[in-house]
């Protein structure tokens, strides 16, 4: 939803309701992460470790990702082209995490 609001209006006004929505939903996605993976380690003894592993790779695409906006915005259209990637990049991690299911 973040993403698609400045294509619909590219106003300052709507890249900051933008930036809010984005904020509040990452901010929801971290939370239930977080909960989620503490209650899937398999260890007890090693969950320091395994978090650790867990931080890593939450931190390694936003190494990533301003080169790869980068690339996007000089090569394929601009920001549109950047905000429709992102878009379609959240779509994708949706549809990865369906067959995630709990436990009983």
């Amino acid at each position: 939803m973040s993403v698609a609001l400045p294509l619909l209006s590219p106003t300052w006004t709507v890249q900051l309701a933008g930036a809010v929505i984005g904020g509040l939903g990452f901010g929801a996605y971290l939370s239930v992460d977080q909960a989620l993976v503490t209650l899937v380690l398999p260890a007890a003894k090693d969950s320091g470790r395994d978090l650790g592993v867990f931080h890593i790779a939450l931190n390694a695409p936003q190494v990533v990702a301003p080169l790869a906006g980068s690339l996007v915005v000089a090569h394929l259209g601009g920001y549109p082209a950047l905000f429709v990637a992102g878009g379609l990049l959240s779509l994708i991690g949706a549809l990865m995490i369906m067959p995630v299911r709990s436990v009983r």
